[in-house]
């Protein structure tokens, strides 16, 4: 017998509290080939993610229940899932949230509206995939920095991206 040499599909959290884009990112991301679990508030996150301990989680920063913050601090509190890469996407004060992100521990952080290409590529560099192929990188991925603010003390100016709000 010879041994199946088929990548098993990736296992993405997706915690958001919009329904319509929670099902917009369920679709793209299955779509792509990931088994993709929902929650539509921070408690369910959370519980899912401990139950699960998916390969990735995406999620919103303002949900109720608990916040994606919240849900940051209880998963890199347990060893079990603090291993598990972190993508916030947020609304919010891009600067607070990004520094907030980084402090816990986030992968990456996406501001909404996200292209549905920006989602699926830092999906996939989370989770060290190429491109398509959903085959490890050969090399580690680092997280990319997050941008710093300028000697002005003022975040550099980035474009408006249309898409998924």
């Amino acid at each position: 017998m010879v041994a199946s040499s088929v990548v098993p599909a990736r296992r993405v959290l997706v915690v958001e509290d919009d329904l319509d884009t929670q099902q917009c990112y369920q679709m793209m991301l299955s779509h792509e080939g990931y088994d993709v679990f929902v929650a539509s508030d921070g408690g369910t996150g959370l519980e899912i993610a401990l139950t699960e301990l998916p390969d990735l989680v995406v999620t919103d920063i303002n949900l109720p229940v608990l916040s994606g913050w919240e849900i940051a601090r209880a998963l890199k509190a347990r060893p079990a899932a603090r291993a598990i890469p972190l993508i916030a996407i947020s609304a919010g004060d891009a600067w607070q949230n990004r520094e907030t992100a980084m402090a816990l521990g986030f992968e990456r952080y996406l501001e909404k509206p996200c292209t549905p290409s920006r989602l699926l590529g830092e999906v996939a560099e989370a989770l060290g995939l190429s491109g398509t192929s959903r085959e490890p990188r050969a090399a580690s991925l680092a997280a990319r920095p997050l941008p710093r603010r300028s000697s002005s003390g003022s975040p550099p100016q980035q474009k408006a991206s249309r898409g998924i709000r």
